[in-house]
């Protein structure tokens, strides 16, 4: 992934979300998150409460999963 490309992901994800399709997360084998976007449960869960800079901060751990 290039600049642009982290770039436009951080922008997108902290402003809607990780997950192409929000409303139906895909668990993953371990049911320890979503399968599609890398979100874990306690994110899953907290997402519509974090600041902007809380999900930044999720956003970039997500890149490195």
């Amino acid at each position: 992934m290039n600049q642009n490309q982290i770039d436009k992901f951080i922008s997108q994800c902290v402003a809607i979300s990780p997950c192409p399709n929000p409303e139906s997360h895909r668990m993953n084998k371990d049911s320890t998150g979503c399968e599609v976007c890398k979100l874990t449960i306690e994110e899953l869960q907290k997402w519509e409460t974090y600041s902007d800079e809380e999900r930044e901060v999720v956003c970039f751990k997500i890149l490195e999963r």
